[in-house]
């Protein structure tokens, strides 16, 4: 009996000192497509791309075809989450990808995006789209130069810089996943630390009575 409360303590304490590390605390998911999900660019006179059934076709832009600032944006509003801190994002593009240099570059409103991105760097980038996947998950941390500004607007866009010329490509979703800390509940849970010292006093208790 001893050994089995003693044991419960050890369990309870250490899963809730891992609980304390980031948790996922939400997910937002954009199904492209008509009838679905349009990016949040088509509603300030956005040119480049165009809606099909299932998807959403990113095309090259040119001054032909897309006016200035019209450029793909797509904003995941999280303000609704529950949240105490954000420490990472995880955005999960689902696209058929055909040549060319497609780099993902989150931004904090549809104004301002991360570093710009130059030839050079865009083919080193670990944001590059790959012909390779159709899937692929992307993190982004509080190493991103807009990570701050995204957490304090409440929303991260979505946008995508193209090079070396690549062709146009078809988004099906995006799925971004929010990490951090939850909001705490109205129901007071016992500090780590308190636990571990509990822990510890059941353990000499045991000790003590062998």
């Amino acid at each position: 009996m001893k050994t089995s409360l003693f044991a419960g303590a050890v369990v309870l304490v250490t899963g809730l000192v891992f609980s304390a590390h980031a948790a996922l605390i939400g997910t937002i998911t954009h199904d492209y497509g008509i009838d679905k999900h349009a990016p949040s660019h088509m509603s300030f006179g956005g040119y480049c791309g165009s809606l099909h059934a299932d998807h959403f076709e990113v095309v090259r832009p040119s001054l032909s075809t897309c006016a200035t600032g019209s450029s793909f944006h797509d904003a995941f509003d999280f303000s609704h989450l529950a949240f105490e801190e954000i420490t990472s994002f995880e955005l999960t593009l689902n696209h058929q990808f055909s040549n060319g240099v497609w780099v993902v570059r989150p931004g904090a409103s549809r104004f301002a995006a991360s570093d710009d991105i130059n030839l050079f760097n865009a083919f080193l980038s670990d944001r590059r789209l790959s012909s390779s996947q159709q899937i692929v998950t992307y993190t982004f941390t509080s190493s991103l130069d807009v990570f701050d500004d995204i957490v304090s607007s409440g929303s991260f866009y979505l946008w995508f810089s193209r090079f070396s010329g690549a062709n146009n490509f078809n988004l099906h979703s995006a799925t971004l996943s929010v990490y951090g800390t939850p909001a705490q509940t109205t129901t007071p849970v016992p500090a780590p630390a308190t636990l571990a010292l509990l822990g510890l006093g059941l353990l000499g208790l045991r000790l003590r009575r062998r």
